[in-house]
């Protein structure tokens, strides 16, 4: 009738045992994401850009009346512009301003290999010096500036939107191959951002009105960043432009603080 000093059954009272994972919490849940899928959900991500880019521009088309004039002193105004030629605002700067310079059929095929260049080192060993990396990237400016020179001896003459068309899926494929290669973090945001920039002014010359759809005006942007017209897709290039430069300088001060001796906290 007293205490029984005999332990209790676990079936009976409170088992001592660990929490199986199913009953409890799994430490699976403080695992880190893995890398398929944080670029599944990048991938996302660019699509999204991609469709809103395209909406905002049929969008502009259906709502925007065409011919009205830009005030170039305007801080902020919609107006519509059609880009036949498919070329941005710097792009028609680096033409007006070189009279050599012309948009063709090699320069689109360097933009393709330079690509495929990219995804052939991806296949060397990460673990290589610095000297190594600088030099793959001169043998590979090199590679692509000779194919556009060969070519630009041998392949027929191509009308110049078909040239600027190509040029522009080059750049596609460039952009998404450097996000396909690139580590999670800052490098990958800044090559999607710059896909979903190519990727949305290259398909804007495939489907009506078959031109570069710009209707955002500012002469702010105009003074600081030299653009005209623009679209989503050019708000893109700019964050991404601006992300690349935040990786370039990290990759630098890292660099530097290892040459020192001292760790980095990633």
């Amino acid at each position: 009738m007293g205490d029984s000093k005999s332990p209790i059954p676990p079936d009976r009272g409170h088992s001592t045992s660990p929490i199986p994972p199913e009953a409890g919490h799994s430490k699976s849940s403080t695992s880190p994401i893995p890398p398929e899928a944080g670029k599944a959900g990048s991938l996302l991500g660019i699509t999204a850009l991609v469709i809103a880019d395209a909406l905002s521009k049929i969008t502009a088309v259906l709502l925007l009346p065409a011919g009205e004039p830009v005030r170039r002193e305007a801080a902020l105004q919609l107006v519509l512009s059609l880009n036949d030629l498919g070329l941005g605002s710097w792009a028609r700067t680096l033409a007006d301003r070189n009279d050599e310079f012309e948009w063709d059929l090699p320069k689109a095929v360097a933009l393709f290999a330079l690509a495929g260049a990219v995804l052939f080192v991806r296949r060397f060993p990460h673990r290589r010096s610095t000297r190594f990396w600088f030099l793959v990237a001169v043998a590979i400016f090199a590679l692509t500036s000779a194919v556009s020179v060969v070519l630009a001896e041998i392949t027929p003459s191509v009308s110049h939107r078909t040239a600027v068309l190509l040029t522009r899926a080059g750049q596609s494929a460039l952009w998404l191959t450097l996000w396909s290669i690139g580590a999670a973090g800052v490098w990958r945001h800044a090559c999607a951002l710059m896909a979903a920039s190519a990727l949305g002014n290259f398909l804007s010359l495939c489907y009506p009105p078959y031109a570069i759809v710009d209707f955002v005006y500012s002469a702010i942007t105009r003074r600081v960043f030299g653009l005209g017209v623009f679209n989503l897709a050019d708000v893109f290039h700019l964050i991404g432009l601006a992300l690349l430069g935040v990786a370039v300088v990290r990759w630098a001060a890292r660099r530097l603080l290892v040459a020192t001796g001292r760790r980095v906290a990633t």
